[in-house]
């Protein structure tokens, strides 16, 4: 990430995930590395705010999209 971060010229970022209560040091750690403020970092959180609104309908998983 922090290769295509440089290679990008980003000055933002934005980290869809986990928890950020366990990643979010770890991918401030990287932004920082990467030559950013650490504070441009954003985390939308994937676990509990997406994959968790659906646990209620076991009969097909939530969609999936393809990374790229």
């Amino acid at each position: 990430m922090k290769e295509e971060i440089r290679k990008r010229g980003l000055n933002r970022v934005v980290i869809a995930s986990c928890s950020p209560r366990l990643h979010e040091p770890t991918f401030r750690a990287m932004v920082a590395d990467a030559g950013l403020n650490p504070y441009l970092m954003e985390m939308a959180n994937l676990r509990e705010q997406v994959s968790w609104v659906h646990s209620h309908d076991r009969r097909r998983p939530p969609p999936r999209r393809p990374t790229s």
